[in-house]
């Protein structure tokens, strides 16, 4: 695998870049105070901007490491959200993946556009041989996003989450599937 870390990614509407610090008031107005958009994330809606702040503070120092993968989307100027890889295993070269995009911005496009062009370049550029990652069932949308992006479910799962069990379905697409898809 090749450690390239977060490179500036174009997409039609989108650019997908570093996060800096400043971004902490778009990303608190868009993404990061939402309780509906926390609810099928890790992480719980923060209750202030110096929340974000400080969370962003900590994210921008991890750019140092080249195998750190978040991707700020940025529509006009904005942060509305991000793709990132969780989990790399240099073994198998495969990476976990996760997204999320304010709910202002749902069914318009930029998670799909967003997340194929993430994928395109982990497997183009950091040679990574597959790539997986998982939505609560009840979150709909989240599931068709991994869809068009040609992620296929292996298995469902019930798990801990947040102090209370639910049901996922993990997908994943390998490179040649992906090239495939996407010639």
């Amino acid at each position: 695998m090749i450690e390239f870390g977060v490179k500036t990614i174009k997409t039609p509407r989108l650019t997908l870049r570093k996060f800096c610090v400043d971004d902490y008031k778009s990303a608190y107005k868009n993404w990061t105070s939402s309780e509906t958009v926390s609810k099928y994330l890790p992480w719980y809606a923060h209750k202030s901007e110096n929340e974000t702040k400080e969370a962003f503070i900590d994210l921008e120092k991890r750019y140092v490491n080249s195998q750190y993968y978040n991707w700020c989307i940025d529509f006009d100027g904005e942060c509305i959200g991000y793709v990132c890889v969780e989990k790399f295993d240099e073994q198998t070269k495969t990476a976990k993946t996760a997204y999320c995009v304010g709910e202002k911005f749902w069914g318009m496009g930029f998670v799909t556009e967003a997340y194929k062009a993430v994928l395109d370049y982990l497997f183009k550029e950091v040679k990574i041989n597959k790539i997986s990652t998982n939505h609560d069932l009840r979150n709909i949308g989240s599931g068709r996003v991994m869809e068009k992006c040609g992620l296929k479910e292996i298995r469902q799962e019930r798990v801990l989450f947040k102090d209370k069990y639910i049901d996922i379905s993990v997908k994943e697409i390998t490179k040649d599937e992906f090239f495939t898809l996407n010639p």
